[in-house]
């Protein structure tokens, strides 16, 4: 993937390609930002532009080396369970390189181990054997033990030369303030809706309709746009509405019934997904009720529904509705237990009699 292959993130093109034009690379970058929006490509785009002979050409050995993972040079670590063997983890490295947008997803713990980067260590003290650059990329650098930390924290104290460090992370904070320190910092934004739904149409041929749901379900991160293709969204749309329909007009035992039936069918981050769903039919409403055009509404299939709820509801209720959804998003990130949340929620709904 090179730079003009990404979306977005123009202002980090920009800084990326000037530092590379003038020679001036840090031995060490932080790249952190949102999930999904292409923190682990640029560096891939980055590992391509150092290495290749006439940037950006794409067509080099080097380039196509490093577009399938195999580039001697270019090393990719990430978060993985202890028990995988190593021809799983060089398929894994082969696939990330290839679809960089991606994201591995373990059923056991997965860590960045000691043992990764004493192995990492071994290695960069020699001269890069093909190209210009080594090139490391840890993803979600967070993820390192704290062994694995302080054991990196040495290699950036004392970088070898001919070698840069790419961390990735959603989560700058969890990291040592030491390993921050040493890296020159670059910020990566939430992708825009609109630039969502353009690769989504053009790259993966969506319906534009379904393209449109997605990408502003995803709230800019492309992975899981990516993911909402291939999901039954009506589903979830159905289970953010049945949220709604037994907040406002059951009682506390059907909303205890009801809510003990969503966080069974749904769980994690996909119970999240159906009040994300429900986040946006109540921008939908807020939008219908301040006239805007129907380019604008997401919901656009359930027009008719959304005009009956804005003939009983007034903006600040919907206001009301979005602040306990938001509230209820920040206790599940907190690891509150999800189904008293989700009561929480329900009840809150209707004491305020949405």
């Amino acid at each position: 993937m090179a730079f003009e292959e990404i979306i977005g993130q123009k202002r980090v093109k920009e800084i990326l390609a000037a530092s590379a034009h003038k020679n001036r690379i840090p031995h060490a970058f932080l790249f952190y930002g949102p999930e999904g929006v292409g923190k682990d490509a640029m560096a891939c785009a980055l590992a391509k532009h150092l290495n290749c002979s006439d940037p950006p050409c794409h067509t080099c050995s080097s380039c196509l080396k490093i577009s399938k993972g195999q580039h001697p040079d270019v090393k990719m670590l990430f978060p993985h369970p202890s028990s995988l063997k190593p021809e799983e983890i060089g398929a894994l490295i082969r696939e990330k390189a290839q679809q960089p947008y991606g994201k591995a997803t373990f059923t056991k713990q997965a860590s960045i181990s000691i043992e990764t980067v004493r192995e990492l260590q071994r290695t960069l003290p020699y001269r890069p054997y093909e190209g210009t650059y080594k090139v490391v990329i840890m993803s979600d650098a967070d993820k390192m033990t704290i062994e694995a930390a302080n054991a990196l924290l040495k290699t950036l104290e004392e970088p070898p030369a001919a070698t840069l460090l790419i961390l990735t992370t959603g989560r700058p904070h969890a990291l040592l303030p030491t390993i921050v320190s040493r890296c020159q910092k670059v910020r990566f934004d939430p992708l825009k809706d609109e630039e969502v739904e353009k690769v989504l149409i053009e790259k993966h041929e969506a319906d534009p309709a379904k393209a449109r749901f997605a990408s502003r379900l995803a709230a800019g991160n492309y992975w899981k746009a990516q993911e909402f293709l291939n999901e039954d969204i009506h589903r979830l749309r159905d289970e953010a509405l049945n949220i709604f329909v037994t907040a406002m007009s059951g009682g506390i035992a059907q909303i205890v019934e009801t809510a003990a039936g969503i966080t069974n069918r749904f769980y994690g981050d996909e119970l999240k997904d159906v009040l994300r769903i429900a986040l946006l039919w109540s921008r939908d409403l807020l939008l219908l009720h301040e006239k805007k055009e129907d380019r604008e509404i997401v919901n656009i299939d359930r027009i008719t529904a959304l005009r009956k709820y804005i003939e009983q509801y007034s903006s600040s209720e919907i206001h009301n509705w979005i602040d306990e959804l938001k509230e209820t998003l920040e206790l599940i990130d907190r690891n509150v237990n999800q189904h008293l949340a989700l009561i929480g929620l329900m009840l809150q709904l209707e004491k305020r009699k949405i």
